[in-house]
């Protein structure tokens, strides 16, 4: 059995009392994905305040990534959060008219900040992982989203990390 690949390449240097989540790179049966995207937010988002479309007037903000073929509105995001089982979300990746044109960057990060929200909230209740991050400890203002990583054709995952108190 082949050990299990992690997030450990990053776009940027983290600041003291950060910590990247050590997520396990999400793998098909096949193998991991040969042909990954990525995108790379323009300064490190905080989920909180991407939740609340605080990048919405950002003009760094305001360029549209495709994180789906033309034909798909939707990808999948996919959480490995360790000591948790696997998650993962729709994602509206495109605008809903004609064109079907990517969403922009401040709506992408607001969706993925409400789909960590649900994350953490699905899990609150259950045990706390042996060797984990206990997702009972961790609010939404604490997490920052690095990166976006393709991981297979019609997902993604997001690298975060967490400010350390």
């Amino acid at each position: 059995m082949q050990a299990p690949v992690y997030h450990n390449q990053l776009p940027i240097a983290l600041s003291p009392g950060v910590m990247v989540i050590p997520q396990k790179i999400y793998t098909e049966r096949s193998g991991l994905f040969e042909t990954p995207a990525s995108v790379v937010f323009p300064v490190p988002v905080n989920l909180q305040y991407a939740a609340a479309r605080a990048y919405a007037n950002e003009p760094a903000f305001q360029a549209r990534v495709a994180t789906s073929a033309a034909d798909r509105l939707k990808f999948t995001l996919r959480i490995e959060w360790p000591g948790y089982r696997p998650w993962n979300s729709a994602i509206q990746g495109r605008e809903r008219d004609n064109g079907a044109d990517p969403v922009h960057l401040w709506v992408l990060v607001e969706r993925i900040a409400n789909a960590v929200k649900k994350f953490l909230h699905e899990n609150k209740e259950h045990e706390p992982p042996v060797n984990g991050l206990d997702v009972k400890d961790i609010s939404l203002d604490r997490l920052v989203l690095l990166e976006l990583r393709q991981v297979s054709a019609g997902s993604w995952q997001p690298v975060l990390a967490l400010q350390v108190q």
